[in-house]
């Protein structure tokens, strides 16, 4: 384990690039920061954790690239923030975990892109936002929860896909505001939950499709509107 009472900085012009066959396990009192002109890459057969009383801030001019054979877990205070020019790609066996008091703020210009064999979880006090010139891709054998007290909010120029066996559950204090330039796909063998006090929107210029075995239920005290 990699424990510090202060932050974790790393700049480099060229990648990041962690191979182990155990874990990566990042504890710490303060920011993680990771700046790079190239590529961030974690590749384990266990888990990665991190785990900081404040932010987790990666920019990058590249791809962030996680593959694991167990866990991504992100533990945090403060905010999640991701910010680069090409994908940020998570695979992984297990669990995609984030937990934070503050927002979950990924902005892209390329594919955003979750492939787990279980659930794919996040939790924060604050807004989830997913910006995106590419498509939003999540695929889970597991449920896809996202619980917040703010705002959902998915802007892309490409699809936004979502395939799970289990439930697609959204529970937000406020609204659920999904905008892209094509498709909006939900792919399910269980229920699409969808509970916020505010209003759901979806805005594209191609189809809304959901496919699902069981029901659709959405649950808030405003309006549901789609424009397409």
């Amino acid at each position: 384990m990699l424990q510090f009472d202060e932050g974790v900085n790393i700049c480099t012009n060229e990648g990041v690039n962690i191979c182990t066959n155990k874990g990566v396990n990042i504890c710490n009192n303060e920011v993680v920061n990771i700046y790079t002109n190239e590529g961030v890459n974690i590749c384990t057969n266990e888990d990665v954790n991190v785990c900081t009383n404040e932010g987790v801030n990666i920019c990058t001019s590249e791809d962030v690239n996680v593959c694991t054979n167990e866990g991504v877990n992100i533990r945090t205070n403060e905010g999640v923030n991701i910010c680069t020019n090409e994908g940020v790609n998570i695979c992984n066996n297990e669990d995609v975990n984030i937990c934070t008091n503050e927002g979950v703020n990924i902005c892209t210009n390329e594919d955003v892109n979750v492939c787990t064999n279980e659930g794919v979880n996040i939790r924060t006090n604050e807004g989830v936002n997913i910006r995106t010139n590419e498509g939003v891709n999540i695929c889970a054998s597991e449920d896809v929860n996202v619980c917040t007290n703010e705002g959902v909010n998915i802007c892309t120029n490409e699809d936004v896909n979502i395939c799970t066996n289990e439930d697609v559950n959204v529970c937000t204090n406020e609204g659920v505001n999904i905008c892209t330039n094509e498709g909006v796909n939900i792919c399910t063998n269980e229920d699409v939950n969808v509970c916020t006090n505010e209003g759901v929107n979806i805005c594209t210029n191609e189809d809304v499709n959901i496919c699902i075995n069981e029901g659709v239920n959405i649950c808030n005290n405003e309006n549901v509107n789609i424009f397409t």
